[in-house]
């Protein structure tokens, strides 16, 4: 599935799936084992992360769980709260 994904809202599931972006903007939480091409976090994610690309949490993110990925900036402000894995296995 190739769809970029904007989520603005409390969204639970078991797993979330696309080849595209993900961002979870600043009214967003997120509550799912996510895999992905990018992830961007402008606000909550819980749960453990698989990430083809760039992960970025802004300043009003909020990451907590596990985390792989090949690239991670992380802003200043931002909560990381993670068991992390970063490079290409």
């Amino acid at each position: 599935v190739l769809e970029d994904y904007k989520i603005d809202s409390y969204y639970a599931v078991r797993e979330f799936f696309t080849c595209g972006e993900i961002v979870v903007e600043k009214k967003g939480h997120v509550v799912a084992s996510i895999r992905g091409g990018a992830l961007t976090v402008k606000g909550k994610v819980q749960g453990h992360a698989t990430v083809r690309g760039v992960v970025k949490i802004k300043k009003t993110g909020q990451f907590r769980g596990e985390l792989e990925a090949p690239s991670l900036v992380i802003e200043e402000g931002a909560i990381f709260d993670a068991v992390v894995s970063i490079g290409v296995p």
